[in-house]
């Protein structure tokens, strides 16, 4: 369920749950922003 993306949050898929605390970095969209492991959507 994606809301107002207000503040674009990247996460993987282990680290899921840290959602709502872990936001991305703007140089690193790509990338877990919890344990840094990278993304691929």
């Amino acid at each position: 369920m994606q809301g107002s993306d207000m503040a674009k949050k990247t996460y993987c898929s282990q680290c899921d749950e840290h959602r709502e605390v872990h936001v991305t970095v703007p140089w690193q969209p790509d990338f877990c922003s919890v344990c840094g492991a990278e993304i691929d959507e």
